[in-house]
């Protein structure tokens, strides 16, 4: 549980949203561009929902990393003909 985000501003009892941890980052610059829109802070909102897009993307790719979705494999076996040491697979 330590890995959720738990906003307690107007919580009501049974209205709880748990948010994982590692949207964090892209949440809050997300809200901090809605903001600075509506603030009429066109430029500043349009490169803090970059950055938020950029959170995502770094996140994005860190969980393929730890999923191993981007990773080759390769299975080598041992070669029985004469004059190659080993033949590869993929």
């Amino acid at each position: 549980m330590g890995n959720l985000v738990r906003p307690e501003y107007g919580k009501e009892s049974g209205d709880e949203q748990n948010v994982p941890m590692f949207l964090m980052n892209y949440l809050v610059a997300g809200c901090l561009s809605d903001f600075l829109r509506g603030d009429g802070q066109t430029e500043a909102a349009m490169q803090e929902e970059q950055r938020s897009e950029e959170y995502l993307a770094l996140e994005m790719d860190r969980a393929e990393r730890l999923e191993g979705q981007n990773k080759i494999t390769f299975n080598t076996y041992p070669s029985y003909s004469f004059g190659v040491n080993i033949l590869t697979t993929s």
